[in-house]
């Protein structure tokens, strides 16, 4: 659904064309409903080349006749640069087609190649604030077929640029409308982005006609109620395109379907390319039905917007200038800016005197009119307020539906009298769109018909037909006194509440029922309307509404936490919140159970309504014994695990720690306390943790040589202050002290645990010589050799650079003497 932001001192432009002699204008589209900056040459640096290529339908250029010569094309401007004016080269391409919609894809010289170039000059984009048209004069004239018609412009410019863009009139209603590019560099691209918004072009035309006048628009009411019995009277819009006066055009009015009628009326006179609005003589409809309104003027030069048609639905009691279709049509919401409400208004009268009782207003289909409350108002022609309605609160299900705003008392109607009517939007901090609109063509929504006003009211702005037609229904006294009790009440949510409608035939309720009473129970505010209906003489069934609103005080809902004490002399104080006052059950909110019990709560809230009961739990926790349980002794640089058991939740120190589970690592020995709860009961342990100084492991071997067979003890010790420790040798040994005999070099290694905490492990090595025969003797200047060696008991002994004072003693060995031989 589209939506339209609503400003209030909107104007009117009555008439889309204008004449000069044998010359036309025309505005195609008729009126804008956008602005652009971006679809036509706005004379900034950014924007030095532009391209674009739109489509304007035949519908759009009935006023210029079949085989018409075209000799302008220009653009509207809303406010042209704010200087320097900016000159630039623009082509202009024209050509004839049957589309409805655009077609010519987004490449600009596959869309321009089975174009015509009416135009290759310059064009100026002045500097003005104010709307007014710029245009060129073609060189030669365009025959333009009856169609509809691509206009392609191709711009450049060289500067000097303005710093503000010219801002365009445009149009947004068609959908697929057109391409367009732009650059900063020479030329434009060559590939368009497509687009929803076009250009409003001005289109000149040799008039040729001297015989053309257009039925513009049927002013009546889509919805016109039977009651009073007075004459009811159409009016008809006429346009005179021909470039000479016309004179006594006679139009004919014909009604069919639930109700006949033809008559006609005279046009005395219509100036070249006037407007004039006629009245019929009127007609008393007598039947309630769908009806189908024609107005026809005489054939001339132009039969294609001869015949206007429009539909009127003949009601009992309803009367709206909307036309009589379901609101699901009504594809747009009206509604004004955050910050800003107002009122959209519909002007009414009736023929005779009258008593409004309600208006039906169409509620549009935005997410953003979910919870904000809207009213229905009734003004006089100068905007001052009447009379007010109740105020509905928007929500999802109202979307593209009528809702009944009722007035407390009716409101008398003066005949012949204008009046405002409609719906009140107040100021809110986002916008919303509440009011259903629908679009439609500009020229069929004649002046006056539609207004806004502020919020106090007092003051009335006609409407730009751009808004469309308001979902404004009128509900009006028929002789029915149909009566709802009650019109508003208040009720607590989740309780019952009786509505009675009475003074009609047959009921009909919003809810579904169709019972003169009913019985609701709903949890949030809700509006219940009653459709009653009764046959009224020969008017036949004719209805009368009537709402009833119900407030919903909310039942309020208890918040209490449950809770836990010790068994002996324990106490807990029950704290709900979410209602205004409370009542417990048994007494006040501190209790002192002995075992586990339940509590009732009751509230009431601060409006009266009693909250649904709440059962809070006070457990009695059982005694608390707490333990630790973990080493007592650690090595130094290491940690332990403590654990504490018997409670639900523990708290440590030193440390601050907390959990059933915490590691520790103390530098010297520490006493841990632990803290363990259970609900609000608790106990205490202690344990200590001693630290044990690192071990080092030394061994040593006495001899660290032997001779094979030979024996060797292996000491090992830890060093001073490592208290108690315990040694394990490669051996298997456990012993501090150990012998061993090894038969060659062997190494042997040994741990050690001091306290049960701390280890150390270190290794020695013993040396084995086999001990065979005599090795020299060196380091003496005497040589002594001994051989054979081996021997078997006889060898000899050489000895050489005796000198003076060397000495030979006589050496036994082995078995037998040993000689000497002195070399």
């Amino acid at each position: 659904m589209k939506k339209i932001y609503l400003l209030l001192l909107l104007a009117y432009t009555a008439l889309n064309t204008s004449f000069l002699a044998q010359n036309a204008l025309i505005k195609a589209p008729a009126s804008p409903t956008a602005t652009t900056s971006l679809l036509a040459p706005n004379g900034t640096s950014l924007h030095t080349v532009q391209r674009g290529c739109f489509l304007l339908t035949a519908s759009e250029l009935t006023v210029v006749g079949t085989n018409t010569a075209i000799n302008s094309v220009g653009f509207y401007l809303n406010q042209g640069t704010n200087g320097p004016a900016v000159t630039g080269t623009i082509q202009i391409y024209l050509q004839n087609c049957a589309d409805v919609s655009y077609l010519k894809g987004n490449n600009f010289a596959t869309a321009i190649g089975p174009m015509s170039s009416v135009y290759n000059s310059t064009l100026t984009i002045p500097v003005i604030f104010g709307t007014t048209a710029i245009s060129v004069a073609l060189p030669s004239n365009f025959t333009y077929t009856g169609g509809g018609l691509y206009v392609a412009y191709d711009w450049i410019s060289t500067g000097p640029f303005a710093s503000g863009a010219a801002i365009f009139q445009a149009d947004n209603s068609l959908g697929n409308a057109g391409a367009f590019s732009s650059s900063t560099i020479a030329p434009a691209p060559n590939i368009m982005s497509n687009s929803s918004i076009r250009p409003v072009f001005q289109i000149g035309y040799v008039n040729s006609y001297t015989n053309e006048a257009q039925v513009y628009g049927v002013l009546g009411n889509g919805r016109q109620p039977l009651i009073g019995g007075s004459p009811y009277t159409f009016s008809v819009v006429l346009r005179n395109n021909a470039g000479v006066a016309m004179t006594n055009v006679v139009p004919t009015l014909s009604v069919s379907g639930a109700n006949s009628f033809v008559t006609t009326t005279t046009v005395a006179s219509i100036p070249a390319g006037g407007t004039i609005i006629a009245s019929f003589p009127g007609y008393t409809p007598t039947t309630q039905g769908m009806c189908t309104v024609a107005v026809t003027v005489p054939s001339d030069q132009n039969n294609l917007n001869n015949t206007y048609f429009t539909t009127q639905s003949v009601t009992c009691n309803y009367l709206s200038s909307s036309p009589p279709i379901p609101i699901v049509n009504y594809s747009q919401g009206v509604g004004f800016p955050a910050n800003s409400g107002g009122l959209l208004l519909n002007i009414m009268s009736v023929s005779s005197t009258s008593t409004l009782n309600a208006l039906r207003l169409g509620i549009a289909t935005f997410n953003a009119n979910t919870g904000n409350g809207v009213y229905g108002v009734i003004t006089n022609s100068n905007g001052v307020i009447l009379a007010t309605t109740n105020t509905i609160v928007i929500t999802g299900a109202m979307f593209s539906t009528y809702q009944t705003f009722s007035f407390a008392a009716p409101v008398t109607l003066a005949a012949g009298t204008s009046y405002y009517v409609g719906l009140a939007q107040p100021t809110a901090v986002v916008a919303y769109f509440p009011l259903a609109s629908m679009p439609t063509a500009t020229n069929n929504v004649p002046p006056n018909i539609y207004a806004t006003s502020i919020l106090g009211g007092g003051i009335i702005f006609a409407a730009t037909p751009t808004l469309g037609v308001f979902a404004i229904e009128s509900v009006l006294n028929n002789g029915i006194s149909l009566t709802v009790t009650p019109l508003s009440s208040t009720i607590c949510s989740g309780s019952p509440v009786s509505i009675t409608a009475s003074g009609a035939t047959t009921y009909s309720w919003s809810n579904g029922a169709n019972t003169s009473t009913i019985s609701v129970t709903p949890n949030v505010y809700s509006a219940y309307t009653c459709t009653g209906s009764t046959i009224i003489g020969t008017v036949g069934a004719c209805e009368d509404i009537k709402t009833s609103q119900v407030f919903v005080n909310l039942t309020p809902t208890i918040n209490c936490s449950n809770g836990a004490i010790c068994p002996v002399g324990g106490s807990y104080t029950l704290a709900p919140s979410g209602a205004a006052t409370y009542t417990y059950a048994g007494g006040g909110p501190i209790v002192t159970p002995t075992i586990t019990s339940n509590y009732t709560i009751t509230a009431t809230s601060g409006a009266g309504c009693p909250s649904l009961p709440k059962i809070v739990t006070v457990s009695v926790q059982p005694n608390v014994t707490v333990a630790i349980s973990g080493p007592t002794i650690m090595c130094d640089g290491n940690n332990v695990t403590l654990n504490g058991t018997g409670a639900s939740t523990y708290s440590w120190s030193p440390g601050a720690l907390s959990g059933s589970s915490v590691i520790v690592a103390p530098l010297v020995t520490t006493t841990y306390t632990l803290i363990g709860s259970f609900g609000s009961c608790s106990n205490t342990a202690l344990q200590t943790v001693s630290v044990s100084p690192q071990l080092t492991v030394q061994a040593f071997s006495t001899p660290s040589t032997i001779c094979i067979g030979n024996t060797a003890t292996l000491n090992a010790f830890g060093q001073a202050g490592a208290g108690t420790t315990s040694y394990s040798w490669s051996t298997g040994s456990t012993l501090q002290a150990i012998a061993v005999t090894p038969t060659v070099n062997t190494t042997y290694t040994v741990s050690g645990v001091s306290n049960g905490v701390c280890s150390s492990f270190t290794t020695v090595t013993v040396l084995v010589d086999p001990c065979i025969g005599f090795k020299p003797l060196f380091g003496s200047t005497a040589e002594i050799k001994v051989y054979p060696n081996p021997n078997n008991g006889s060898f000899a002994i050489t000895i050489s650079s005796i000198t003076n004072n060397s000495v030979i003693v006589e050496v036994v060995v082995g078995i037998a003497p040993v000689g000497v031989a002195v070399g």
